[in-house]
């Protein structure tokens, strides 16, 4: 598309559109970024090369690896997912998940990091194949790395030459772990810090694999430890054998500082955990699951928000549009092509709590703040205690408020706001 005056020509990467997903309608402005017909989001050669090349990788590596396989499913094939890149005016953000979704890996690469500009706000998904792979390993601490990012695709060159990766689709299940991932971090608090040597020797200890339940890291010195046991001040992580992904990134680490759940007691189950490492040029953020069988796309913190009318940010989280940066403890946008029916599965809590209500299997008590639902030939109760929704049913009492609510739960809340 373009359009001209006497003086000056706009050129457009596509056509400004209006978009109904069924909810709400959304807007979406086509800009012009700069007089090529296909601008570049950002370009520019990298003040840090080595230590990015190698933080690239990791983001890379991270969504080629399964830290979990579901029992009598050795052989299933789960397609591997690509890097998401945005660009903004403070930072290029790179992120993937595992294959099991239960690792979250980001790379904030600052803007002043990048020997060059950045002329646009978006976001893309790139394939990572093996020449971009080897032409990143190959980095040295003087050679020169040049970045491309457009809309389609990211170009890498290096003294070897030029290395070009296109755009591929995003799985959905992204889409909701993005979403999840930035709930549940969002509700994090620093723990622990360590400098570059005392990470070494922690990463030392970590097991290869194999771990069962939750295992403890216990401030010790000034360094850490891990116990089988609570202690005070202690950071309960499950699966912590998956840390061992930060091993490769060690020379290039200069401090990391471990996130927690806020208030949660030593003698807890795990939650999920955020390791935000600081890097020359940026942060490296690697994020666990509370445990290495559960995705972030599976957990359901975003169902009370989804279950009712949205604000405006969690209706952006909901669909995948805002992250949460724990080191800086705030929310960044991206831009992807998804509403927040993408977390409405058919098969879901939600979908399920929504048939409940339409079957007038709700009956609110003590002014909406308890119900009595039925559920199939049980009862169960519903009640509202201390801010914190609780049931009487097996589900809520084998996770609490652990996973999100129950479906009796989120039926007794949408019963509860309707006119």
């Amino acid at each position: 598309m373009t359009s001209t005056t006497d003086e000056l020509v706009y050129r457009y990467v596509q056509a400004s559109s209006l978009r109904d997903d069924g909810s709400r309608l959304e807007l979406a402005l086509a800009t012009s970024g700069g007089c090529a017909p296909n601008p570049w989001l950002a370009d520019g050669f990298l003040r840090a090369p080595q230590t990015a090349a190698r933080a690239l990788l990791l983001v890379a590596n991270v969504a080629g690896a399964r830290f979990w396989t579901p029992p009598n499913m050795v052989a299933a094939a789960i397609e591997a997912a690509d890097p998401v890149v945005t660009t903004s005016q403070h930072a290029l953000r790179f992120e993937s998940f595992s294959r099991c979704c239960g690792v979250y890996a980001r790379f904030d690469m600052d803007a002043a990091a990048l020997d060059g500009a950045v002329h646009s706000h978006g976001t893309t998904n790139i394939d990572v194949n093996p020449p971009l792979r080897a032409a990143l390993a190959r980095i040295g601490p003087r050679d020169p790395l040049h970045l491309r990012v457009g809309n389609d695709e990211l170009a890498v060159s290096t003294l070897d030459g030029q290395v070009v990766e296109k755009r591929v689709p995003l799985p959905e299940r992204w889409v909701r772990g993005f979403a999840e991932a930035a709930v549940a971090t969002s509700t994090l608090e620093p723990r622990l810090e360590l400098s570059n040597g005392a990470l070494r020797q922690f990463l030392q200890q970590l097991p290869r694999g194999g771990t069962r339940g939750v295992q403890w890291v216990v401030p010790s010195g000034s360094g850490a430890r891990l116990s089988t046991r609570s202690a005070p001040g202690a950071l309960a992580v499950g699966g912590i054998e998956r840390l061992r992904a930060l091993r490769e990134m060690a020379p290039f680490i200069r401090a990391v500082t471990a996130f927690g759940r806020r208030g949660e007691p030593a003698s807890h189950g795990s939650s999920c955990s955020v390791w935000s490492v600081e890097l020359e040029g940026g942060h490296l953020a690697l994020a666990l699951s509370p445990e290495p069988s559960r995705g972030f796309s599976g957990e359901g913190g975003l169902l009370y928000a989804t279950s009712n009318t949205l604000n405006a940010k969690m209706e952006a989280a909901a669909a995948g549009r805002l992250g949460y940066d724990v080191q800086r403890a705030e929310w960044f946008p991206r831009e992807l092509p998804f509403s927040r029916r993408t977390l409405d599965r058919p098969d879901g809590r939600l979908a399920k709590a929504r048939e409940l209500v339409a079957a007038e299997a709700v009956v609110l008590t003590d002014d909406g703040r308890a119900a009595a639902v039925a559920s199939g030939s049980n009862e169960y109760r519903v009640r509202l205690v201390d801010g914190t929704w609780r049931c009487t049913c097996p589900w809520w009492g084998k996770h609490g408020d652990d996973r999100g609510p129950c479906k009796h739960i989120l039926a007794a809340v949408i019963a509860s706001t309707r006119d």
